[in-house]
């Protein structure tokens, strides 16, 4: 790490605000960049875009979702909305005085921005933007527009906050791991009891890991301004009640360790479907960086077995004697040679009988 001489409680701070200001929307992940190879190649047709611009150029391919347009065009034009320092930039246009790369020349929405670096070893790497504009990651964080990009709006518009961020990205490097991942996977769905039957309610349940620190899930948590983790239930038939449970880093038994989620399964007493499929999501609503973002769902197949014949013997109260016709037990006996016997029994399953 290259911490060097940087004040401990300044890196700490500065990291908390990255997340909290959410520059980790385009700086995330291992390398410190949602921009990455496609792990399938070619991408697909539908992803590739093409900008024929009034910059002449070479209308190069690319992938739009992985250009981000933070406000570093034109960076320091006085008038263009995008100051840093003296603003003595110059407008981007060639010699024709046409608007160059990085603008949507075709208007199809798609060609505005630029590719997004990593953010590993950044300190050692200037000048920044795509044109050179900063010499120094202090002018980067000058600008609003680019600070305003991961969460809508600027939370570190303070001096002293955008100091503690550059003195956090000065000890980026290799060895800095991303915060944490929360995984599920298949083999942690449970029922209980684990062979439920039709017209019944059922605990429905998922072991959800922590690949990290509860100390860091907690403060990651605070900044987001969340309650928590959200874990969402699905199930093909019948309903679950809640739908959504929220853990907090205190529900997880250590670091590195498993938090159980559970909710209520109610299954239909008739239905056709005898290996239903039960789907878990954790943070479904994709609030909460991790290192990997592809891990937060299972699902499996559970069966529903139909209850069998109830052989369960009566629960005999209460055994009457009697030798009278009508039967009357409160009479006394005669020698008539005739006895009756009446029990009052009742069904484990509900309801009585004699």
């Amino acid at each position: 790490n290259s911490a060097g001489a940087l004040p401990d409680n300044d890196v700490r701070a500065g990291r908390r605000l990255f997340f909290r200001a959410e520059c980790h929307t385009c700086h995330g992940g291992t390398k410190w960049s949602v921009s990455h190879k496609d792990f399938v190649s070619p991408p697909a047709a539908e992803e590739i875009a093409t900008e024929t611009g009034a910059a002449g150029v070479f209308p190069g391919q690319f992938l739009a979702r992985f250009l981000s347009n933070i406000g570093s065009f034109n960076l320091g034009v006085a008038g263009q909305g995008n100051n840093i320092g003296d603003n003595v930039g110059a407008p981007e246009v060639n010699t024709a005085g046409a608007t160059a790369l990085g603008a949507d020349h075709n208007g199809d929405g798609k060609g505005a921005g630029f590719n997004i670096p990593s953010l590993l070893a950044i300190w050692q790497l200037p000048p920044y933007y795509h044109n050179g504009a900063c010499e120094t990651l202090d002018c980067v964080l000058s600008n609003e527009t680019h600070r305003a990009a991961g969460k809508g709006r600027d939370i570190l518009s303070n001096p002293a906050d955008q100091a503690k961020v550059v003195a956090w990205l000065k000890t980026l490097d290799a060895d800095t791991p991303f915060p944490l991942n929360v995984y599920i996977d298949r083999h942690d769905l449970f029922v209980d009891p684990p062979k439920p039957l039709k017209g019944t309610q059922v605990t429905l349940g998922a072991n959800v890991s922590l690949f990290g620190v509860k100390s860091d899930l907690a403060d990651l948590i605070s900044d987001l301004g969340l309650s928590g983790i959200t874990v969402h239930f699905a199930v093909e038939i019948g309903s679950v009640n809640p739908a959504e449970v929220t853990l907090t880093a205190d529900d997880f038994a250590q670091d590195f360790g498993q938090a159980i989620a559970t909710t209520t399964w109610t299954i239909p007493g008739e239905t056709n479907i005898l290996r239903p499929r039960i789907t878990v999501t954790i943070d479904p609503a994709d609030e909460l960086p991790e290192d990997n973002e592809v891990d937060n769902e299972a699902s499996r197949r559970v069966r529903v077995r139909t209850p069998g014949r109830d052989r369960t013997p009566p629960t005999v109260n209460s055994v009457l004697l009697s030798d009278d016709d009508p039967f009357n037990d409160t009479d006394r006996f005669t020698d008539s040679g005739t006895l009756r016997v009446k029990l009052q029994a009742e069904d484990p399953a509900g309801g009585n009988g004699e």
